[in-house]
């Protein structure tokens, strides 16, 4: 409830904020017809990403006095495919790669190769980026903010109680705090469910992200030949088999759970590295290299906001001078400045602030780091959801991937 009131919050003062730019700029220039309108779809609930967009809109009408800017958030439950269809109004639209994937085969948003290859995108942003709005061998969208997921513990109880944390696994290290009474806080943005997280840590390169991608939306006997989601399921199953991870084990917390850590209240959590970059904390460390199932930890790199361009949009000029300026060197070492982890190659350089773990991932990683949740239907997202749970609770059968299918054609 706390995390939804922040999202309502936050549309709310950016909705706020630009009116009151728009009016002032209406009243300006009522009868100038050069009057550019950029209208922004924001389908996310990522507080952080909707943060940096306020920014960007703030600094972006800074330097272009002539354009107003419109955020237009989920109106009526519409999904947004068919709210892209019913209306000419949209010029951007910022949701995450599940839809961008949807929206790139119904051919609601722009290719934008042109884009990529006019401002030098793939020798300016790491891999990783790009990587998230590429559908085949077109560029549909651009990624926001990236950011992993890290395990940060408090060093002092650890050390306190003898046990050598790098020597242990994540599960052993689940269960160790569980076998204190104490849950496993997970803090991540609320559109990724946390029990959705344990599973990808567990993908560990089971899944084939580049096969999972080509057969997006495809037919039923596709999805029914794609059987790697059933072994991370299969893995899933192995830890709930051997009393290393139930679902009671896990409870999900606010931000306030950063401080909780320090202090000794909890003695470790697993964290979005998007809520863990305002400050150093005396006691609390991120676990850099760690085992799960045998299998030493590989890059997984999460974005939960893309932008993309609507294929009706008004004033492709000015839509793509707006993305010139987000995309810019200039404006990403300036948002790297105020906090904001971003994948440009020289704002990354530049900022010595960064967790050296998280620089590494983002700059190792590509398509094969995605998160495979990013690439599913939102049907067949849903259903896999369900079955984590299923297999946390200890119900499993090994058929969960096809009971998913059938339960989502």
């Amino acid at each position: 409830m706390k995390r939804n009131n922040i999202y309502i919050i936050s549309i709310i003062l950016l909705l706020v904020s630009l009116s009151g730019c728009a009016l002032n700029k209406k009243e300006k220039n009522n009868n100038d017809k050069e009057n550019n309108d950029i209208n922004i779809y924001i389908d996310t609930k990522d507080e952080v990403s909707i943060e940096m967009i306020q920014f960007a809109i703030d600094s972006y009408k800074n330097q272009k006095e002539g354009t107003t800017v419109n955020i237009k958030a989920p109106v009526n439950k519409k999904d947004i495919n068919t709210y892209l269809k019913d209306t000419k109004e949209i010029d951007l639209v910022v949701t995450n790669r599940n839809n961008i994937l949807n929206l790139s085969k119904q051919g609601l948003i722009a290719d934008l190769n042109e884009f990529y290859k006019k401002n030098d995108i793939n020798n300016r942003f790491y891999n990783i980026i790009t990587s998230y709005g590429v559908k085949g061998d077109q560029y549909f969208a651009l990624g926001l903010l990236p950011f992993t997921i890290q395990i940060i513990y408090n060093e002092k109880y650890f050390e306190d109680k003898g046990i050598e944390i790098n020597k242990v696994t994540l599960e052993e290290l689940i269960k160790l705090t569980n076998d204190k009474d104490v849950k496993v806080p997970i803090l991540a943005p609320e559109s990724i469910d946390a029990m959705e997280i344990i599973s990808v840590l567990l993908e560990d390169n089971l899944v084939d992200k580049k096969q999972l991608e080509n057969i997006y939306e495809g037919n039923v006997e596709k999805y029914n030949n794609f059987k790697d989601i059933q072994a991370v399921l299969d893995e899933l199953n192995k830890l709930t088999k051997e009393g290393y991870l139930t679902k009671d084990m896990l409870e999900v917390k606010d931000k306030d759970i950063l401080n909780y850590i320090d202090k000794g209240r909890y003695p470790m959590a697993i964290v979005a590295s998007s809520y863990n970059n305002d400050e150093e904390r005396l006691n609390t460390k991120v676990l850099g290299n760690y085992k799960l199932i045998g299998k030493e930890k590989t890059p997984v790199v999460f974005m939960d906001a893309l932008i993309a361009v609507a294929n009706n949009c008004k004033d492709q000029e000015e839509v793509i001078e707006f993305m010139k300026f987000i995309y810019s060197d200039e404006f990403q070492m300036k948002i790297s400045e105020k906090g904001f982890v971003t994948g440009n190659i020289k704002a990354m350089e530049d900022n010595n602030l960064i967790n050296s773990n998280l620089k590494s991932d983002i700059i190792s990683s590509n398509m094969s780091n995605i998160p495979y949740i990013y690439s599913l239907p939102p049907k067949i997202r849903n259903e896999v959801k369900s079955e984590i749970y299923n297999i946390l609770r200890g119900n499993y059968n090994g058929d969960e991937w096809n009971k998913i299918i059938r339960d989502s054609y």
